[in-house]
């Protein structure tokens, strides 16, 4: 009797322990996420704003979100999203080139899950220009993707990445290449949200909120470089938002170019905007690619842990401390060192 009352009480504490440790992950704190007008909520209806980054390439970056390393940004950078770039064109070593790529976004979307985290699957057009060029591809593509996680409650689908080019507009080719691919993912998934990018370069939201989606679980995209997008580029975000729900799912803290300096004031006023508007975003790129925009330095050695002495970026210090910002107490944030007080305050 003694031997099953000990039994009993381990696995009460163990049980505990278990749901105690599930509850910390931002999937165990939010559950399923949904739209409600313009805003994201979670399943208790209250606004949530999810913060992040994205992946470069997946072909050349799996390595920074192995599980060790989702934990890390998890924890440690108080994360809760992670979008998988997957290139799609050929030139680029994208998915028509490899189409075997799928297996890595769908390994990566799993142990993000495993995590406890949401997980953006990123169509990532570029040099295709049109999404209208691949789209019965894209359609095979998310039909399988969304046959595969249609029970999952944290898989974002994102449509086109980037359309681009003077002659790609929105209703001529974004909304209807969205429309098609939507009907094939809503027959086998219902419920996750769809992420739909918008003109050149995903910096014209506006088009989209004069003729908007017909599906309710649409959001429309915008990303930003603070070397283009300065106070008009917010101005604009901020009327957008009144009329339709918006997700940043990619801006960098360097130039366009993915070179260059970094602009931690810009960023600055861009971050303000979007917590205070609790407009998700997720930062390009984890990475430790010869190039301003990567998170991790050049010589970040895979295996290591990412906080350690000298392993983040200017970019890196910066993205961190503005996840962690109003997430963990304000005595354990740490402030970059580039940065002073004069460019906190703006």
């Amino acid at each position: 009797m003694k031997t099953h009352k000990i039994l009993s009480c381990c696995l009460v504490v163990a049980t505990i322990i278990l749901i105690g440790g599930c509850a910390k992950t931002p999937v165990a704190k939010h559950g399923r996420l949904s739209v409600q007008g313009k805003t994201l909520v979670d399943s208790r209806g209250q606004p949530v704003q999810l913060r992040g980054f994205s992946t470069q390439h997946i072909a050349k970056s799996d390595m920074f979100v192995a599980p060790r390393y989702l934990k890390e940004i998890r924890d440690d950078f108080a994360s809760d999203v992670i979008r998988v770039a997957m290139y799609t064109n050929k030139r680029e070593y994208g998915y028509m080139l490899s189409p075997e790529l799928k297996e890595v976004v769908k390994k990566v979307v799993k142990d993000a899950t495993k995590e406890g985290m949401y997980a953006i699957i990123d169509w990532h057009i570029l040099a295709d220009r049109n999404p209208m060029d691949l789209l019965e591809e894209s359609k095979a593509f998310f039909d399988e993707m969304s046959k595969e996680f249609a029970s999952y409650n944290n898989v974002f689908y994102e449509l086109c990445n980037e359309p681009n080019g003077d002659d790609v507009t929105w209703a001529d080719h974004i909304k209807p290449y969205a429309e098609e691919v939507t009907s094939v993912i809503r027959k086998n998934d219902k419920r996750n949200i769809i992420l739909v990018g918008t003109p050149r370069w995903s910096s014209q939201p506006q088009e989209a909120a004069a003729d908007p989606l017909s599906d309710p679980a649409t959001m429309y995209v915008f990303h930003f470089y603070p070397d283009h997008a300065t106070q008009a580029a917010r101005d604009n975000i901020a009327r957008v938002h009144e009329q339709i729900p918006l997700f940043c799912t990619e801006f960098g803290a360097s130039e366009s170019s993915g070179a260059g300096k970094i602009y931690p004031a810009e960023i600055g006023r861009w971050m303000d905007l979007m917590d205070e508007r609790k407009i998700s975003w997720c930062n390009w790129n984890l990475s430790a690619l010869h190039e301003a925009s990567a998170a991790l330095q050049i010589s970040f050695k895979v295996g290591t842990d990412m906080r350690l002495a000298d392993k983040l970026s200017p970019s890196g210090e910066l993205i961190r401390y503005y996840i962690r910002r109003g997430r963990v107490p304000e005595k354990d944030l740490e402030v970059p060192s580039f940065i002073n007080e004069e460019t906190m305050r703006r």
